[in-house]
């Protein structure tokens, strides 16, 4: 994932494997963005399908790379799925079960896992409006799941150059065998 965390682009698409490491590439993208980003209460956000799988998917991941940053005020908060500095940055887990809620929030930088399995309406309606007023980033990520937004999303955004892409597949990545 190094290109990916070297990428300039805005938007981001990624169609990985099961086990490839996407989750832990991307807390640690949205960690990168909060301490990097120079506007004021910087918000990132981290969406699952459901907000227990954002849970059992990603917050031992989150708590696991903010230690080495507790000693400089960094907290977690289990109940809010919360991580950052009070009155400075924050990085939260949400679910896309509920994505109503998320409306009238501004962010910074998000990142979509498992995009296959949302209802594309928590980008268009929802989350795109929310980062638009401070140019904030999207990632997107994903293992293949037929012919739905998410491959249509994948399909545009690697003709586009605006966008990074990546694919990483089982069989080429060399953590599956090929008798596996």
């Amino acid at each position: 994932f190094i290109s990916f965390h070297k990428r300039t682009q805005r938007f981001a698409c990624l169609v990985c494997h099961r086990r490839a490491g996407k989750t832990v590439a991307c807390i640690h993208d949205l960690l990168d963005g909060a301490l990097r980003c120079q506007l004021e209460r910087p918000r990132f956000a981290y969406l699952a399908p459901y907000y227990g799988q954002a849970k059992q998917a990603a917050w031992d991941y989150l708590r696991a790379a903010i230690a080495p940053l507790r000693g400089m005020g960094v907290t977690s908060n289990e109940s809010e799925l919360r991580v950052g500095i009070e009155g400075g940055w924050q990085v939260r887990l949400y679910g896309a079960d509920n994505y109503e809620a998320l409306r009238g929030i501004y962010l910074d930088g998000v990142v979509f896992d498992e995009y296959a399995q949302m209802d594309p309406r928590v980008w268009s309606e929802v989350v795109s409006p929310a980062l638009s007023d401070r140019r904030g980033w999207a990632v997107f990520l994903g293992t293949p799941k037929g012919h739905n937004a998410f491959h249509k999303l994948w399909m545009e955004a690697k003709e586009d150059p605006a966008w990074y892409t990546l694919m990483l597949k089982a069989s080429e990545s060399g953590l599956v065998s090929a008798d596996e």
